[in-house]
């Protein structure tokens, strides 16, 4: 199964977004990496987007309040961080999430109902949705047998098109769907309406637009076309929409068919980005856009110099980080950690 990214699209609160815009949705308490994470680990779409970060949060045993991976160090604990976080997650009490040890070796055989097998047979059962070394992990970190069989390790994609809803497979078996899946994903991925997203072949000799059929080489002598064949038959290629393809003249990008309303005025991206109030370049603007931000603040939010840090009572950029005789690792490692949600003094130093 291929990964979940962040331009994927995922379903939470019957809305259908683009994962990159759950994360600057007001409900959500993580960033889009720790999102894409929960997803691929079989985390519901809503917990995955509300669920503060466990490494982060603070939880109170004993009488005592402290972050998880400080808990993880008491020396009462006998469970790590991870297992920790995920009985908490699944309802444990805080004193018996720290306590009780995990059982990291799994019994040889399981029973479901009236069933009995080991962990590989399992894995190789039809109603099995992980492969074995994610069943074998569910298990470890306390799933149920029924659980770690049957939870999906990614919600399903459902598409609408000619008033009907469907997952993505079965559309793909559908008699008016004309190209395969990668083909069809990557239309969605840039924005083509779904029925021509299903419906559009991707033959050369066989180009459908403006209620026409006809190969590349007929549409590039088409007065409609504006430009050369062989532009056109790159565009088509790369994912453009035929008639946009044609339509479009040479050097007007993507920008400048992709409109933007803001302030009460509606105009192209490109344009947005030459605007007196737009504060940021056009490639910040566009990546903006992508990653679900609302069209005012994208165009109005200076672009940070840098991400801010604070560690050991000093706010510092990242850069200035990685310099700092205290640091363990580049620059990348650095943002890396910070990314996976580790305390400020353990991005730097590490752990």
């Amino acid at each position: 199964m291929a990964p979940y990214r962040r331009h994927h699209r995922l379903m939470a609160w019957g809305e259908h977004r683009p994962v990159a815009a759950w994360a600057a949705d007001a409900r959500c308490s993580v960033d889009y990496v720790t999102i894409l994470q929960r997803i691929e680990r079989g985390w519901s779409p809503e917990d995955a987007i509300t669920t503060p970060s466990l490494r982060r949060y603070e939880l109170m045993a004993w009488g005592e309040t402290k972050r998880l991976y400080e808990w993880a160090r008491d020396p009462r604990c006998r469970a790590p961080a991870d297992v920790i976080a995920s009985r908490i997650a699944r309802g444990w009490s805080p004193e018996d999430a720290i306590t009780t040890e995990p059982d990291v070796r799994l019994p040889q055989y399981l029973t479901l109902g009236s069933e009995t097998k080991t962990i590989a047979a399992w894995a190789r059962d039809s109603r099995c949705v992980p492969d074995e070394q994610t069943l074998r992990r569910r298990l470890q970190l306390g799933w149920s047998l029924a659980e770690a069989l049957t939870t999906p390790l990614r919600p399903e994609v459902m598409l609408t098109a000619w008033g009907e809803t469907k997952r993505l497979p079965q559309w793909l078996a559908d008699e008016r769907c004309v190209v395969e899946r990668p083909v069809l994903e990557y239309r969605l991925q840039m924005g083509w309406p779904p029925t021509a997203a299903l419906s559009v072949s991707p033959d050369p000799n066989r180009i459908e637009a403006f209620g026409e059929v006809k190969t590349v080489g007929d549409w590039a002598k088409d007065a409609r076309c504006m430009i050369s064949d062989e532009l056109l038959r790159s565009r088509i290629a790369n994912g453009w929409h035929p008639e946009d393809a044609m339509t479009t003249p040479l050097g007007v990008g993507r920008e400048r068919r992709t409109w933007l309303t803001a302030f009460g005025e509606t105009k192209a991206v490109a344009d947005w980005a030459e605007d007196r109030r737009c504060a940021v370049l056009l490639g910040t603007l566009r990546k903006r856009l992508r990653e679900g931000w609302e069209a005012e603040k994208a165009l109005t939010t200076p672009r940070r110099e840098g991400h801010l840090l604070t560690a050991w009572s000093e706010t510092k950029t990242l850069a200035e980080w990685s310099r700092d005789p205290r640091a363990r690792g580049g620059l990348k490692t650095l943002r890396w950690r910070l990314h996976q949600g580790w305390e400020p003094e353990e991005v730097v130093a590490g752990r």
